[in-house]
């Protein structure tokens, strides 16, 4: 005996987007038990921390860059920022970088916009050529001096307040010099990095070496009179900023 067999039609297909298909996939992958079939959705509880990984496909034949933007909820914290930043620590050492290096160009509080894998191994290698420099652990002792003097510091004044100071008040011979010289390269070494050159922004931050070092022997940063003070933590600050353009020096050993 046979049954009748039932068909139902198939259902209309999607309505195609315009603009051309990209060959890049992003794919979320969570845990079967989250998955809410019925309504095309994944359960996500709001009790604790959720880690979501985050997968991306290139199915085309060229290399290709964009920017990840992730939000949230009103409510929620993202902190795709912490979690690209441990992978590629975990990259970049599994390839023969040492811990030193990768704390110099990737720290933890990067934000997502700063983690551009190719310039960040770029960054890595160029921390690690320099490093072969027998002036570098001075060199990075010195600005770690930089970074506790200024710690909790914002610069906010700018560098020509900073130069008015130069000529117009301060009568230190190592400080007018120092101002000086930073000047000159806090234009060159953003420029460098834009263009991918982080060996030339590296050797612009080591040029500095010299007049740091004449400034903390012959200055008190913490001098006496308010408005001194004030303007040499800025200095100090401003340097800090500068440096951290190139990479993260006082993070080596």
């Amino acid at each position: 005996k046979t049954s009748p067999l039932h068909l139902v039609s198939a259902p209309k297909p999607a309505k195609l987007l315009g603009g051309r298909p990209s060959p890049l996939v992003l794919q979320a992958l969570l845990p079967k038990a989250d998955i809410v079939l019925d309504k095309s959705a994944y359960r996500v509880s709001a009790a604790g921390a959720k880690h979501i990984p985050i997968f991306l496909y290139n199915f085309g034949t060229d290399k290709a860059r964009g920017q990840l933007i992730v939000s949230a909820p009103e409510g929620w914290k993202q902190q795709m920022g912490s979690f690209f930043a441990e992978r590629m620590r975990h990259l970049l050492i599994s390839r023969g970088s040492t811990y030193d290096e990768v704390n110099a160009t990737v720290g933890l509080d990067r934000n997502l916009d700063e983690l551009e894998p190719l310039s960040t191994r770029l960054r890595t290698e160029a921390v690690a050529e320099a490093r072969k420099s027998d002036e570098f652990d001075a060199l990075a002792e010195l600005f770690k001096r930089v970074n506790k003097i200024s710690k909790g510091v914002r610069f906010t004044s700018g560098w020509p307040a900073l130069v008015d100071y130069a000529n117009q008040v301060s009568g230190e011979a190592a400080e007018k010099e120092l101002i000086q010289k930073v000047v000159e390269q806090a234009s060159s070494v953003p420029k460098a990095k834009a263009a991918g050159d982080f060996a030339g922004a590296l050797s612009a931050i080591a040029s500095l070496k010299p007049p740091v070092a004449r400034y903390f022997d012959e200055v008190l940063v913490m001098a006496d009179e308010a408005e001194v003070r004030q303007k040499r933590l800025q200095l100090m600050a401003g340097l800090r900023v500068l440096v951290v353009e190139a990479a993260h020096i006082s993070a080596t050993e």
